[in-house]
């Protein structure tokens, strides 16, 4: 059972590679000869797995080109593990020594001497780091969103930020809240064209041109609902197992990005009374290389209603500039027009 879940977590991560290089025991010299005859089996049994259906596959094929074609897909599909992997046992200090130096490397205690060549054309000796150590995420960081006041089954599926063995720091990474949007996904959700169960928006077409028919004084009511329903979490796993002991883990409180309190909040008074509706925010999410999740949310302040009103301005202003400008020039060529005439 152990073999077979490193089979398939070695295809998971390395997918690329047809088969092991080889396999590296450590411990004691008895349990690791114990080890050795152990695998020798059952990659032995892998070996006689794949050439028993090999020869099924040879039994039903009548064409010689077809067996050809068959055996080429066979070959294809093996990952290659079989009793032809070599076995490499290690001293019984290995474990140990190997923690020392790289201990010892990690505070430059244990450097290698190099020769590098200087600017004047001659090489001198010069020390660097013995081991190189990259650090790795143990971990799987995912973020999931829930446009219905978090109400249970309505989440949508964690989406993966940082994978397992990814190179740490890492981030950060930017996700982008718009109450456009967000109203869109409800609208496209009770309107019947969300799949999932209402989780997941199954046309992104449909979604962006709901979402810029909702912009504007008139969708503002909509907008104003859905970006104070939104609900936005961290997820974490620490296994690779879709199974009970690989499930997502929340990390922290549920979040509303597009929420704020009110500046005229009265002392005593409930928050979520005096919550106001933003726009829009921008959240960055970070992977330290202890394994620390960071979260910075950044957003102008603005509300729903100012938000719509300095749309508004931006865009009047623009159409003015473009008619103050041809006004400008139009006048000049009038100008110039009515002399050559005169």
């Amino acid at each position: 059972w152990a073999m077979d879940r490193l089979r398939s977590q070695v295809g998971l991560i390395a997918p690329e590679s047809e088969e092991p290089t080889a396999i590296v025991t450590y411990g004691t010299i008895a349990t690791q000869l114990k080890v050795a005859t152990k695998l020798k089996a059952i990659l032995a049994g892998y070996g006689k797995e794949a050439r028993n259906k090999k020869n099924d596959n040879d039994k039903h094929d009548d064409n010689d080109k077809h067996d050809d074609e068959e055996d080429q897909d066979d070959d294809d599909d093996w990952d290659g593990w079989d009793q032809d992997i070599p076995l490499l046992s290690t001293h019984e200090s290995c474990t140990s020594v190997g923690l020392a130096v790289l201990a010892a490397a990690s505070h430059s205690r244990v450097k290698l001497v190099v020769s590098v060549k200087g600017t004047d054309g001659k090489h001198r000796p010069k020390p660097k780091p013995a081991v190189d150590v990259k650090s790795v995420a143990a971990c799987q960081v995912a973020v999931s969103f829930n446009y219905f006041g978090g109400e249970e089954g309505k989440w949508t599926e964690p989406k993966t930020v940082f994978d397992f063995d990814r190179r740490v720091p890492a981030g950060p990474y930017r996700v982008e809240f718009s109450a456009a949007e967000c109203a869109a996904h409800v609208k496209c959700a009770r309107s019947g064209k969300a799949s999932n169960d209402f989780r997941e928006i199954g046309d992104e077409t449909v979604l962006m041109d709901m979402a810029k028919s909702l912009e504007g004084a008139r969708g503002i009511p909509e907008r104003e609902e859905a970006a104070l329903r939104l609900r936005f979490r961290v997820l974490q796993r620490t296994t690779r197992d879709d199974e009970e002991n690989g499930r997502w883990i929340r990390i922290g409180d549920d979040m509303s990005p597009l929420t704020m309190e009110h500046s005229q909040k009265d002392e005593g008074e409930s928050g979520r009374d005096h919550l106001v509706a933003c726009e829009s925010a921008v959240m960055e999410i970070s992977l330290s290389p202890v394994g620390l999740i960071t979260t910075a949310l950044t957003t102008n302040g603005e509300t729903i209603v100012q938000a719509t009103k300095s749309a508004r301005n931006s865009k009047l202003l623009k159409y003015a500039g473009i008619f103050g400008s041809l006004l400008f020039v139009g006048g000049f060529l009038v100008k110039s027009f009515v002399e050559e005439r005169v």
